[in-house]
């Protein structure tokens, strides 16, 4: 055979597995990095209320509730839960309850998958 076929031939298959190795290697590190994430640290009243604020924009969405019906039934909700109101000032409440609302279902219920569970990783998320 030809030194240059010979070559080429080496230059491609060589060239294939350093891709294959490198994109393996890339592949391992980014798990690793993902597997070491921070856990968002959110109270038990925050994860409460990011729920709560997350079926609040979804019946806004809908068109089940006003807006300003829904803030004052919100406030009613957190009144009576005993959450304080300088919560909802949490940009990461803000956020991951907007979030969470997207993921809720026709009815604004979060049946199908664990809710605490997904704000958690959504607040995760928002810390990197």
């Amino acid at each position: 055979m030809n030194k240059r076929v010979k070559l080429a031939f080496s230059a491609i298959f060589g060239g294939a597995f350093l891709i294959g190795g490198m994109s393996a290697f890339v592949g391992a590190l980014m798990q690793q990095n993902s597997a070491r994430s921070p856990q968002a640290s959110l109270s038990d009243a925050e994860v409460h209320l990011i729920g709560m604020v997350a079926a609040f924009h979804c019946h806004v969405k809908t068109g089940s509730i006003e807006r300003q019906a829904g803030l004052e039934r919100l406030g009613e909700l957190m009144q009576s839960g005993g959450i304080d109101p300088r919560l909802l000032e949490n940009n990461t409440v803000q956020t991951v309850g907007w979030e969470l609302s997207q993921r809720l279902d026709a009815n604004c219920s979060s049946s199908g998958f664990d809710e605490t569970a997904e704000i958690q990783r959504l607040a995760s998320a928002q810390q990197r």
